[in-house]
């Protein structure tokens, strides 16, 4: 998989709901990304086989998957959540390695309130993403950043 620029639109991170595909998910065959993403799982959930391992997906749940790791997500029917994709560059490499997950433990379980705040910085972004202002390119890269730090704090 690619993450693909919409024709004259900045896409180094994108962010996809999961709502609007609320029917049960048809998984895919067991894949890559050239790129970084974060499954932020908002209810129910599913399995997500990351790896050759498999990590449930709970409420609260952040589950990590970096360039070249194979995973295979299998939703269950209403499960909500999203997709938060970035390219490789976003974040500079102490940020990335500051991050709380490892190869052994791609997944974090967020208390309820940064849980709750990291929904906040979502919103964000997911209102940037949707006005591409002026500026919006600097402001997704910082938004990506206050993310990572966050998730780093827990």
């Amino acid at each position: 998989h690619i993450l693909k620029p919409v024709p004259g639109a900045f896409r180094e991170i994108d962010l996809i709901d999961w709502s609007p595909r609320a029917r049960a998910f048809a998984p895919e065959k067991p894949h890559r990304h050239q790129f970084y993403e974060l499954l932020i799982i908002t209810g129910t959930g599913g399995e997500h086989d990351l790896n050759f391992s498999s990590f449930p997906m709970k409420k609260g749940g952040i589950h990590f998957v970096g360039p070249d790791d194979v995973h295979l997500v299998f939703r269950v029917k209403a499960s909500t959540g999203c997709a938060l994709l970035f390219l490789p560059g976003v974040l500079d490499r102490p940020l990335l390695r500051a991050l709380p997950f490892g190869a052994e433990q791609p997944v974090v379980q967020l208390p309820q309130a940064a849980f709750k705040r990291l929904l906040a910085y979502l919103e964000l972004l997911r209102a940037e993403l949707r006005e591409q202002a002026s500026g919006s390119e600097m402001l997704l890269r910082y938004q990506m950043q206050a993310v990572a730090i966050m998730l780093e704090r827990y």
